[in-house]
């Protein structure tokens, strides 16, 4: 006990010095529930995500699937609506993505339409909102417009030059936890006001933005093809896009921990080794099981330092970035140390 004392107090001095269904962790289409829902039928529907398709939308489950099965994969459900949007539709689901929709396909946006989707967030829902760069008759952002700029948001009618710029610019940001970079693909700036806030750059042009209103978030981002099958895997997109509908769930600003401890010489488990997670104030821990393996829930983003002690071993010492609504994975070997 005392051993375990002197090294917590020894980790927070660290702090000061700044020292599926498949079981492949990755769900197949079949996992995403997928429904076109109608408004007349009086059937309650209810899910994660609610991904609108009614009024010309890029984003879709087909368009955009391995976003979609990676967030099967952690545990929510994503629909897919064609019809017009209410209060009652959206009542059964957390957050509704917008994925830029086309100016030549689909309907625009009615007043009641946008009314519910501000409802929506009051009473604490996420909705993305995805703009295009200006490419008529295809794309004109006005669709989208009609919803954002009740939040300050406004997709310009222009686009970045360069064409596909690389993101490195990020404001601090759950969103952002972990991400370097993303790429874009052909989009417009952003213009922003009231609440919404930038929450990436290129040079001086605003490419994506956050707010919260009432009791719930928007995120808006000036490409959808970042979130394509296409691009999904360039850069840090996918990480970005999981980021952003898990903070928009509401969901995003805890994480896990998890990971084996072992011996490092013979490679085999320790039972029973106590392990430590901290960021000042907060100080959280647990033993690992019989086969090492320890896990740590429900911590707030960003670095901890975990701390593994065992009788018999050197400690373990490691800091460890938390994401949002992700689970960081951190191995220890612990060194014998014939001294103890």
């Amino acid at each position: 006990i005392i051993l375990i004392m002197i090294l917590v107090s020894f980790a927070f001095s660290l702090e000061t010095l700044a020292i599926d269904s498949d079981g492949d962790g990755i769900s197949d289409s079949t996992d995403i529930v997928t429904s076109e829902i109608g408004t007349s039928s009086g059937i309650t529907v209810s899910g994660d995500i609610l991904v609108d398709v009614g009024h010309g939308e890029y984003i879709t489950l087909s368009s955009c699937s391995t976003l979609f099965n990676n967030l099967a994969g952690m545990g929510y459900s994503a629909a897919e609506f064609n019809g017009t949007i209410t209060d009652a539709v959206l009542a059964g689901y957390k957050a509704l993505i917008i994925g830029t929709p086309r100016a030549n396909q689909g309907s625009n946006f009615t007043s009641d339409e946008i009314t519910a989707i501000k409802n929506f967030v009051q009473n604490g829902g996420g909705v993305f909102l995805g703009g295009d760069y200006l490419n008529p008759p295809f794309n004109d952002n006005k669709k989208i417009n009609s919803i954002s700029q009740s939040v300050g948001m406004i997709f310009n009618q222009d686009e970045i030059d360069p064409v596909w710029p690389v993101i490195t610019d990020f404001a601090t940001h759950e969103i952002t936890q972990g991400i370097k970079s993303y790429g874009v693909y052909g989009a417009c700036t952003m213009s922003l006001s009231g609440p919404a806030t930038a929450l990436a750059k290129y040079e001086s042009s605003i490419v994506s933005a956050v707010a919260e209103v009432g009791n719930g978030r928007i995120f808006g981002v000036d490409d959808w093809n970042l979130f394509s099958d296409s691009y999904i895997s360039d850069y840090h997109n996918l990480q970005f896009a999981i980021n952003a509908i898990v903070w928009l769930l509401g969901e995003g600003d805890l994480g896990s921990i998890e990971g084996y401890v072992t011996d490092a010489d013979t490679g085999n488990a320790i039972q029973f080794a106590f392990v430590i997670a901290i960021q000042q104030p907060a100080k959280e821990f647990t033993l690992s099981n019989p086969n090492g393996y320890y896990r740590i829930e429900d911590l707030p983003v960003g670095d901890w330092w975990v701390i593994v002690i065992k009788k018999g071993y050197k400690a373990g010492i490691a800091k460890v970035t938390v994401n949002a609504g992700m689970t960081t994975t951190k191995d220890f070997q612990l060194v014998p140390n014939p001294a103890e």
